[in-house]
C-alpha cells in the first residue's frame, strides 16, 4: 500500500512557476517507511523526467501532516501550477494524464517494502 496525494498548486503573480513537483517527508515514524517514501519520490521523479515535454522540479522533503501520518510510503504529487496556462491546459489532455498515471503505477508497484 502507498499513499499518493495529487494536487495542483498556485504561484504568486510575481513568480513565474510551472512544472510538476514531488513532496515526501522524512518525519514518518518508521525508518523503513521513510526510506520507502524517499524511494517512491525518486522513482516518480525519474519516471516523470523521462518525458522531455514535462518540466519536473526537484523533489522536496517537507513536514506536511498529510505525509507524516501515513504508516505506508507517502508522497504528494503536484501536477502543475493553476497559475500557468500550459500546466493548467495539460491536465485536460488524456495522453498527458495517462503518462503520469502509468509512471505512478510503475513507481508504486516497483516499491520494495516488507509487510
Amino acid at each position: 500500500d502507498v499513499f499518493i496525494s495529487l494536487h495542483m498548486q498556485m504561484a504568486t503573480k510575481e513568480k513565474d512557476s510551472r512544472g510538476l513537483q514531488i513532496f515526501y517527508s522524512t518525519d514518518q515514524k518508521s525508518e523503513e517507511v521513510r526510506g520507502a517514501s524517499y524511494q517512491l519520490a525518486n522513482s516518480l521523479f525519474n519516471g516523470l523526467s523521462s518525458n522531455q515535454k514535462l518540466i519536473v522540479l526537484e523533489n522536496l522533503n517537507v513536514p506536511l501532516m498529510v505525509l507524516r501520518t501515513p504508516q505506508v510510503p507517502a508522497v504528494l504529487l503536484q501536477l502543475g501550477f493553476l497559475t500557468d496556462k500550459g500546466d493548467l491546459s495539460s491536465v485536460y489532455h488524456r495522453e498527458h494524464l495517462e503518462f503520469i498515471a502509468n509512471v505512478i503505477y510503475r513507481s508504486a508497484t516497483e516499491l520494495s517494502i516488507s509487510k
